[in-house]
């Protein structure tokens, strides 16, 4: 329940920095680099903001968890959607940061496998046996 302030910035960080970072420059590619700083600098401006909007809303509300912000600003239902939808955003979370580590450390795993299997298992020939019936 004790959140901390480090704990939480580093949290959230992980989650907005993420696999964003690494898709980063493709997006740059794709809408050249002066929009592609636009739209970085306007997303910047838009996080600050809301992060700020969130802040008042919890000093104001004194309350400091989306499900007693939720309740307190509209309700009991609201509170639960809210809580609910922060569920499914870090599963999320952790369901793309597991597809990213498949995705990145499968040919590595593969060859270690590979190369410890080549140690381990002394190579041998195959027997064939010949059998002749008369």
């Amino acid at each position: 329940r004790g959140a901390h302030v480090f704990g939480s910035i580093v949290n959230i960080i992980t989650n907005v920095v993420g696999a964003g970072f690494v898709t980063l420059a493709f997006c740059l590619q794709q809408v050249g680099l002066g929009l592609g700083l636009t739209l970085m600098l306007a997303t910047c401006a838009l996080n600050a903001v809301s992060a700020v909007m969130i802040a008042e809303c919890c000093e104001v509300g004194c309350s400091f968890d989306f499900l007693a912000l939720g309740e307190r600003a509209f309700g009991t239902a609201f509170g639960r959607l809210v809580q609910a939808t922060m569920a499914v955003y870090t599963l999320g979370s952790c369901v793309s940061y597991i597809v990213l580590i498949g995705d990145f450390f499968t040919p590595y795993v593969l060859y270690l496998r590979d190369s410890f299997a080549a140690e381990l298992l002394p190579e041998t020939q195959p027997e064939v046996r010949l059998c002749v019936i008369t």
